[in-house]
């Protein structure tokens, strides 16, 4: 909540280019590839356009493509990387929220009060005599 009683807005994160990585193919795959004519774009798996496809090389290319990116979004290095960035967007949202509440409560805690009170120490000394 911020100081206005709404709820404090997370921020929005996006990828950059560097964050964007493209499957490492293997030897047979770039081979595979390499097959495609030239020009040749090659469908999505599983869109319209890879249903409407009649041409093998195409689909065989598109499910080789797919199945690269799917062991690269799997692989324990991509999963790790995953992991740290949603605990660095957690981490950063939950200080956000400790600092408006911290706000929060400063603001709705009346101060004068607390210096009419007599302190420990000066408890501690009455106490004492």
């Amino acid at each position: 909540m911020t100081g206005n009683g709404r709820p404090a807005e997370a921020a929005v994160r996006t990828l950059d280019e560097s964050e964007v990585s493209v499957p490492r193919l293997t030897p047979l795959e770039r081979y595979l590839l390499s097959k495609v004519p030239a020009g040749q774009e090659i469908p999505l798996y599983g869109s319209p356009e890879f249903d409407a496809c009649d041409d093998v090389t195409l689909r065989a290319a598109s499910v080789i493509r797919a199945a690269a990116a799917w062991r690269d979004h799997c692989s324990p290095e991509r999963i790790a990387a995953d992991l740290r960035r949603q605990l660095a967007d957690e981490d950063a949202a939950t200080w956000a929220r400790i600092r408006s509440t911290s706000a929060d409560v400063c603001e709705a805690r009346d101060w004068r009060a607390a210096s009419l009170r007599p302190s420990f120490r000066e408890l501690q000394e009455r106490r004492a005599s």
